[in-house]
């Protein structure tokens, strides 16, 4: 029925709004910033499943992915769930595409934060041309050891120990247009340390639309307002649990190949195998029938050489086999998981995150808690509720919580209800007692 798609299009709508109420006060990109980025989580089952490496349990394993859009100050608008292992970089246009047109005050530019897992000149190349789109993300590896800061500004100081500083970068490599991928460069690294690492961060926004402090800013708020929900979202909101196992067996369409490349690399190394053991055997005829101590000290150099040789194309021999053999075990077919039913738990799961979120803004004065912390000290709490002709009362038991907790709970009971809320005509009244009624203090 569509159901996930549609609940995640009417989430996205109404969260995208708090998003930007939220971001308010601080810098004017903190209320356009999106951050996306894949999380991958294990599910157990003996079936033969597509899988991926998960880094939480460190095992290559059946996993689910999650593609996730978060918004401001860490608000999840969309979070789509596939099976195995899936690329940021083939999914991070649909998901820009899916949230583009979330919100946002007038016509300000989207800005996307892009882990450095997307780090490839052509999809760079790609977000550089999207319209009313600027994206930061992290360029290193191999590729960045290269890279240099033209026209590079002074440096100015970043927070307590770094600096940072900005400029132009040219990055090369496969689709990049002749003469390099030109884009905007910030370089941070550590004042005054004895071995400097540089962080070099890449954008395609100019220097009066996001300073060097600007880009490093943005790029690090990545960290509380993304990964840090992906981890509340596992300690506390169950999405470290699968929900429902369906789905179908399906023909292992990379099998055939994968089997016809092992019989062609077993080919291949018995070739190379027969050809080592001819050198060996011309090699030991050769030492035979020379008489010069010269030439036999060559001969025997040659047959030590021809001998190694046809060991290691051995062991490249045994190698193909074992790798054909084990493909020989494989399924022929692969289980295909049903992620519907993950997509509108995920949905449900991110919507009860939010109104927490939303519950600790209004009622708690933006308390800072743990989600765990937040369930376990006020959503069990043993509560008496009383109904009259106009109102609701709700007597919320606060005697096994500490006294941090009582008191905030009950600053939260106060506020609700200066509030005069309304339910069906009558007024909400939260109140926090030391006992119920009719229990021994």
């Amino acid at each position: 029925l569509n159901v996930g798609d549609s609940l995640w299009a009417s989430h996205g709508k109404l969260w995208s709004k708090k998003a930007q109420e939220w971001a308010q006060g601080g810098a004017a990109w903190a209320q356009v910033i999106r951050y996306v980025d894949i999380t991958t989580d294990p599910y157990w089952t003996k079936r033969y499943a597509l899988s991926g490496k998960v880094s939480r349990v460190g095992q290559v394993m059946p996993c689910l992915s999650r593609v996730a859009v978060m918004g401001g100050p860490g608000v999840p608008l969309l979070m789509q769930t596939g099976v195995g292992a899936q690329s940021l970089k083939k999914l991070l246009i649909g998901a820009m595409t899916a949230t583009g047109g979330l919100g946002g005050p007038g016509d300000m530019t989207r800005l996307t934060i892009v882990d450095a897992e997307a780090g490839s000149v052509e999809l760079l190349k790609l977000l550089s041309e999207l319209p009313g789109h600027q994206f930061i993300t992290v360029w290193k590896g191999m590729g960045a050891r290269n890279v240099i800061l033209e026209e590079a500004e002074e440096w100015q100081s970043y927070r307590e120990h770094d600096r940072v500083r900005r400029g132009r970068v040219r990055l090369e490599g496969k689709s990049a247009p002749e003469g390099g991928l030109l884009l905007y460069g910030v370089e941070m690294e550590r004042k005054n340390s004895r071995h400097p690492h540089r962080t070099l961060f890449v954008t395609d926004a100019k220097a009066e639309q996001l300073s060097a402090t600007d880009v490093a800013d943005a790029y690090l708020t990545r960290w509380p307002n993304q990964e840090g929900v992906f981890r509340a979202a596992r300690n506390g909101a169950g999405l470290d649990r699968s929900h429902g196992y369906g789905g179908e067996y399906v023909t292992h369409i990379a099998f055939p190949t994968k089997f016809e490349d092992a019989e062609k690399r077993l080919s291949r190394a018995q070739e190379k195998v027969d050809e080592a053991t001819n050198q060996l055997e011309r090699a030991k005829q050769l030492a035979k029938s020379v008489c010069d101590d010269q030439q036999k000290l060559a001969a025997r150099e040659a047959v030590h050489q021809a001998k190694t040789q046809a060991s290691a194309k051995a062991k490249a021999l045994a190698s193909a086999q074992k790798n054909k053999d084990n493909l020989a075990t494989m399924p022929r077919e692969i289980f295909q998981r049903d992620t519907t039913r993950e997509n509108i738990s995920t949905a449900t799961t991110m919507m009860v995150m939010l109104l927490i979120e939303w519950v600790l803004r209004e009622y708690f004065c933006g308390l800072k808690i743990e989600l765990r912390t937040f369930l376990e000290s006020f959503l069990y709490v043993p509560t008496e509720k009383v109904t009259s002709a106009w109102r609701i009362v709700h007597r919320l038991e606060t005697a096994d919580l500490p006294t941090e907790r009582a008191e905030q709970l009950s600053l939260a009971c106060a506020e609700i209800t200066r509030r005069k809320l309304r339910k069906d005509g009558r007024f909400l009244i939260f109140e926090t007692v030391p006992t119920l009624r009719g229990q021994s203090p």
